[in-house]
């Protein structure tokens, strides 16, 4: 049970739902009571439930527009994803997980998990900037190899968000290699979310 206090001038409450220093809540309708010593003066019905879902995915180099951080030499390389939460009530992403994408190439493991917080408010959609650099392939990472691009044909990239409460998202995208180790050329083949095939030729915003 959430509680929080009222100036005696103010006709606004804050709960804090969701965040690293509370354990969610369980969406669905709620009782909101309010309290004057000790005594409840009103009360009334709300009901949270978010719903969040990916709507695109942008890859710098295709998207420059975008307010990437083109301080760093590997701006290029990195990617976004934008996400909607509709119906009502706040949701949390904690953590993101990266599958076979092209810089989880260069490493010996299949994938790897960044924790990465970000509220999702209700009605409203989030950029969210991916920590790693998805679309490197050489360089950059300390300890990394480059990815033999010669060898690779095709690889299907996947991304899970998760999210809390909710269900998690899940993205996936099929990036075709060419060139050679050191020099590779990425091109995306297709991609698609959970909820519906999404195509793309170029990691465009669409």
């Amino acid at each position: 049970m959430e509680k929080t206090k009222v100036a005696p001038d103010s006709q606004e409450a804050e709960f804090d739902l969701v965040g690293q220093s509370v354990d969610g809540y369980t969406p669905g309708e709620h009782q909101l009571v309010a309290v004057k010593n000790d005594e409840s003066i009103d009360e009334m019905t709300v009901d949270l439930e978010p719903e969040v879902t990916l709507t695109s995915f942008r890859w710098a180099k295709n998207n420059p527009d975008v307010e990437w951080d083109k301080s760093a030499n590997n701006w290029v390389t990195h990617a976004a994803f934008r996400v909607q939460n509709t119906v009502s009530g706040p949701a949390i992403r904690t953590r993101t997980r990266w599958r076979h994408a092209p810089f989880v190439l260069r490493t010996d493991e299949e994938g790897q998990t960044f924790d990465h917080t970000k509220t999702l408010p209700p009605d409203q959609t989030t950029t969210i900037y991916a920590i790693p650099p998805v679309y490197e392939t050489s360089g950059g990472l300390v300890g990394a190899s480059s990815v033999e691009c010669e060898n690779i044909d095709t690889k299907t990239m996947r991304l899970t968000a998760i999210v809390n409460p909710g269900s998690d998202l899940t993205y996936s995208q099929t990036v075709e290699y060419s060139g050679e180790e050191g020099a590779c050329e990425l091109t995306i083949v297709d991609s698609k979310t959970a909820n519906s095939p999404q195509i793309s030729g170029n990691g465009s915003e669409t």
